[in-house]
């Protein structure tokens, strides 16, 4: 029998007695929340009118430091400097699906904020952006970039 009670969990696994799998489903319960609620918009920021950004154009959002980048029809968000020279990226342009560094022309993915070309080592931050009701609101916090994500990165390419 494990520690948790159920006989589930061996007794060096879980927090306290409990299972791995009760942790993770109140981690999920807590973060999920929906447009709707407001606890959702204290994670967002109102950054335009969706036809307030023109396709090609990027833009800074203020109150975050983020840039806004609209490629074709589709909205990223990335860190708002360079990891390399500290340069701003607003003042950079989107070249095949990348933002390009205006300083040295390192270039970054727009979906994930990965090096696509160097002198850059390190990748942009990259932050969710949700559309409601024609509003473009930017998340708060960055995503997460994880040990798996980064391994399974690395065996593709």
């Amino acid at each position: 029998m494990g520690v948790d009670g159920h006989g589930k969990c061996p007794p060096w696994r879980g927090q306290a007695g409990m299972c791995d799998a009760v942790i993770t489903m109140r981690f999920l319960r807590r973060r999920t929340h929906l447009p709707g609620d407001p606890r959702w918009a204290a994670g967002f920021v109102r950054a335009c009118e969706y036809g307030e950004i023109a396709p090609g154009e990027i833009r800074r959002v203020a109150g975050l430091p983020v840039v806004l980048c609209r490629d074709g029809d589709r909205l990223y968000a990335v860190g708002w400097m360079c990891t390399h020279g500290a340069a701003r990226m607003a003042k950079g342009r989107l070249v095949d699906n990348c933002l390009e560094c205006p300083l040295h022309g390192a270039l970054f993915a727009l979906d994930g904020g990965d090096v696509r070309r160097g002198p850059a080592r390190r990748g942009l931050p990259a932050y969710d952006v949700e559309i409601r009701a024609g509003v473009v609101y930017v998340a708060r916090r960055p995503r997460r970039r994880g040990l798996l994500r980064d391994l399974l990165r690395g065996v593709r390419g």
